[in-house]
């Protein structure tokens, strides 16, 4: 890969809509979505109701960014 290419594919990854868009595409997966929550929190927004009920994928997003605790289920938001 060309130095050029690899800026660009560094410049792709950290902008917040390549995490949107991965996350959407993948919201049934926990490997997919924690990777995307400890970029950014936000993005558990877009996890399937499992994963917002999972307590590791909530931790992660929280520790990323506060904001994420409102996407997590209920349940775990009384926790």
């Amino acid at each position: 890969m060309s130095e050029f290419e690899e800026i660009k594919r560094t410049m792709i990854v950290r902008t917040p809509k390549y995490w949107e868009n991965y996350a959407k595409r993948h919201t049934n997966d926990k490997k997919a979505i924690l990777k995307c929550v400890s970029n950014n929190g936000r993005m558990l927004y877009y996890a399937s109701d499992a994963l917002k009920s999972d307590k590791e994928v909530v931790l992660v997003a929280v520790s990323n960014c506060i904001d994420a605790f409102f996407y997590a289920c209920p349940k775990l938001q009384h926790d």
